[in-house]
């Protein structure tokens, strides 16, 4: 706790930590017979109006309670959240994931969960395992799993039959689909010059998740248990998968550098402007790739090795352990998680990856329709990245939002021609000291 205010001293963050200045703020109040309490969001259309459905079926269940609905532009959460922390009057429910800085950051700030669910042991029936134990610490579960998507590798379907190339693999477990058959697919599949090429593949994963592809880890599994840093810059495993990075730029030229990958994202995702031919990102594609104007699928990641490991992102929610109305914001919470209201219109609204295995089931009949991706692969791909991966760090770390910013703007140098790996690791070691 006390190296948690230190950081938040020195990155400038109000004292939330602490919670200790009394005041004004969420709205969480009672008056009369009716308790009004507070769920703070991120400013997303599709989340909107699912949160609009939760609240107005709950409010008819309990006429007694109203939900004031605080909607926040997400780079604008933080900010806010803290301020509400350290006034003394946070959002009763909220989602610490949905803030940039992470569950870690918010985790003690998180009420127990447990004594809840003992009252109510069938709400977290066929919820996966790994999910919910992302967020039970120290035996006490403080947030309860809304979804959980792996890390996969997306292709344009249209461009490798094009090329003559087989689809890659949805089996984790076939070894033939390695880094090397990769890179060599995308040499095929690069073509074009001067604003008119045609990426083979595009590496959207950041220092960190590129080194847990090959097997190693920027952090030791201390970091993840406790969110305080503790760096293993010195695993060698991290200078390969920055090498295998920058080769996909400069030595096989299948890939683009830092500036044309803004140029690319100038223009929109840059999958879905058609000039991608593979991409290794969160699960999140599955969705938002479905208006593309091409046919694409899913593949496993590249095997590289033993001990390779995926991001696994898995959001959640939570109620403010100083929450005035605990046992109202339970009952909200209660109606948000059950698969057969809200977990179920989340997943029908947004699309997103349940963690619960009946609705997972029906995900998969639902996406395979929407995608024309068979139910099968669907369920490989999904199955072997959740077995492979591990909660993401910045769930698991906190203030990882600006640790993150650290890593990029040394991998972004490398990735750019501007920077050697050495040196960019050593740029990577100074810029975390403040969170140590």
């Amino acid at each position: 706790m006390k190296r948690l205010q230190k950081i938040a001293v020195s990155l400038g963050v109000v004292g939330f930590l602490t919670s200790t200045v009394a005041g004004c703020g969420s709205g969480s109040s009672s008056s009369g017979n009716k308790t009004t309490i507070t769920w703070m969001v991120r400013g997303t259309p599709a989340e909107n109006q699912w949160e609009q459905k939760v609240i107005n079926y709950f409010e008819k269940q309990h006429p007694n309670i109203q939900v004031q609905l605080i909607v926040i532009p997400q780079s604008e959460i933080d900010q806010k959240l803290q301020t509400m922390f350290a006034a003394g009057d946070p959002p009763d429910v909220f989602a610490p994931n949905w803030v940039n800085a992470g569950f870690r950051t918010y985790q003690q700030d998180l009420l127990n969960l447990t004594p809840f669910l003992k009252k109510d042991p069938k709400l977290l029936a066929g919820f996966n395992s790994k999910a919910v134990a992302t967020y039970t610490v120290n035996g006490q579960l403080l947030a309860i799993p809304m979804n959980q998507l792996g890390s996969f590798l997306f292709y344009n379907k249209d461009m490798f039959k094009k090329a003559g190339l087989p689809d890659p693999p949805t089996n984790w477990n076939d070894k033939s689909w390695t880094w090397a058959k990769m890179v060599e697919d995308a040499k095929a599949l690069t073509k074009g010059s001067a604003g008119n090429e045609q990426y083979g593949v595009l590496d959207s994963f950041d220092p960190n998740e590129d080194s847990w592809l090959w097997g190693g880890d920027f952090f030791t599994q201390q970091t993840y248990q406790t969110g305080v840093v503790h760096p293993a810059l010195n695993n060698p495993l991290n200078k390969k998968a920055m090498q295998a990075h920058y080769d996909l730029v400069f030595q096989s030229k299948v890939s683009p550098n830092a500036s044309e990958t803004n140029a690319l994202n100038a223009l929109g995702d840059p999958f879905l402007t058609g000039k991608v031919a593979m991409e290794l990102t969160g699960g999140w594609g599955l969705w938002t790739y479905q208006p593309a104007p091409f046919h694409w699928g899913v593949a496993a990641l590249p095997y590289t090795g033993p001990g390779e490991r995926d991001f696994l992102y898995t959001d959640c929610m939570g109620i403010a352990k100083k929450s005035k109305h605990q046992q109202a914001a339970w009952e909200l919470l209660q109606t948000i998680v059950n698969p057969n209201t809200g977990l179920k219109w989340y997943m029908e609204m947004t699309d997103a990856t349940p963690p619960q295995k009946d609705l997972l089931n029906e995900w998969y009949q639902r996406t395979s329709k929407e995608t024309g991706i068979p139910v099968q692969q669907l369920e490989q791909v999904q199955d072997g990245a959740t077995a492979r991966g591990e909660e993401s760090p910045n769930h698991m770390v906190a203030y990882y939002n600006a640790i993150l910013n650290v890593l990029n703007q040394a991998g972004n140098s490398v990735y750019s021609g501007t920077l050697s790996i050495d040196s960019a690791i050593a740029q990577i070691k100074s810029g975390l000291k403040p969170f140590e």
